[in-house]
């Protein structure tokens, strides 16, 4: 017989409309790599729905952990099973692209562990922050932090394709509102992202694209990046160029 799990009607409430606020965002990010213009290839478009493959299928597995948690706090011995599960999903996605070396190049491959490497640090602070809020809260918080995660991806992947392989426009380096408000952060995931580039022979002069919707964040980036041999130059983004938000849980 299946196994009956008793509902907890708030929190149903409350992860419907998460994962419904997420869909739209999947779904925003889904028509942005079917543009034209954006020039997605077949590796960084398929490592974009991977991700959003394999993180969906988390939201929909620790939904029913939340659900079996009850009212009120998260159990304390069901903290440290629900941020490592999501670490593990990275190691997932990089095992799958590995797996298949016909869809994925290897210069995407290494791309996505660069952007790995630093979003690995960044949710598990985010996730850990969320442990002391309720149930309902905390299942909210989560998938608007994975939604946010994915729409850097997005950005990230853009800079890739650009820089990279099509080089329809000068080499770029994006902020979004995910890595810009890191804590404590001083543009170091950006500056691993650049690193890669410039090995790759992209030079040291890059135009900066500020998705992060903060006006005042291009002249501190600037003295930063000039500090490690790096000269940003700032673009003023119009409609028409790729825009993320993720909706407020």
């Amino acid at each position: 017989m299946r196994k009956y799990q008793r509902n907890h009607i708030y929190f149903r409430i409350a992860s419907a409309d998460a994962i419904g606020k997420f869909k739209c965002d999947q779904a925003h990010s889904f028509l942005q790599i079917t543009r034209k213009e954006l020039s997605f290839d077949i590796p960084t478009k398929e490592a974009v729905l991977l991700s959003y493959d394999i993180l969906s299928q988390y939201i929909f597995r620790i939904e029913k952990t939340f659900l079996a948690a009850g009212e009120g706090s998260i159990p304390l011995n069901l903290r440290p099973f629900i941020i490592q599960s999501f670490i593990d999903e990275f190691k997932t996605i990089e095992a799958v692209m590995e797996a298949h070396s016909n869809t994925f190049t290897r210069e995407v491959i290494q791309y996505m562990r660069v952007i790995h490497s630093y979003s690995r640090d960044i949710m598990f602070s985010k996730f850990t922050s969320c442990m002391s809020l309720n149930v309902s809260t905390a299942y909210s918080r989560i998938v608007f932090l994975i939604s946010k995660y994915l729409q850097h991806l997005l950005i990230a992947l853009h800079e890739f394709n650009n820089n990279l392989i099509t080089r329809d426009q000068a080499p770029f380096i994006c902020a979004s509102e995910f890595s810009s408000d890191a804590d404590n952060a001083k543009f170091e995931h950006i500056l691993k992202r650049l690193n890669f580039f410039t090995q790759a022979g992209c030079g040291t002069a890059f135009t900066f694209k500020n998705y992060s919707g903060k006006d005042s964040l291009f002249p501190h980036a600037f003295d930063w990046f000039v500090a490690h041999g790096i000269v940003l130059n700032k673009e003023v983004l119009h409609a028409d160029t790729l825009k993320m938000t993720a909706a407020q849980p």
